[in-house]
């Protein structure tokens, strides 16, 4: 019975860690489309186009990139190849 609870545990971890894998690409995403849409925009204001540009954005692809490796570690470690995270 403990190896069960074990795996079902690790198994929640999983589904979380590509849930915020997931949100964490669609934010990089939407943050670029934003930026797209404020430089093709002549009225902005210079003040709302500094604070984007001071959006760490680095910090959410590095984080992505983190929970990446750590999903497509454990999946390797199972020999499961076809569930890696690109």
């Amino acid at each position: 019975m403990e190896n069960t609870k074990k795996t079902f545990r690790v198994n929640k971890t999983q589904n979380r860690l590509k849930e915020a894998w997931t949100k964490l690409d669609e934010a990089c995403g939407l943050l670029y489309d934003a930026g797209m849409l404020l430089e093709r925009m002549t009225d902005i204001p210079t003040e709302a186009m500094d604070s984007f540009e001071r959006v760490d954005k680095s910090s959410i692809v590095n984080c992505r990139d983190i929970i990446g490796k750590m999903i497509n570690d454990d999946v390797k470690s199972r020999g499961d190849i076809k569930h890696i995270i690109k």
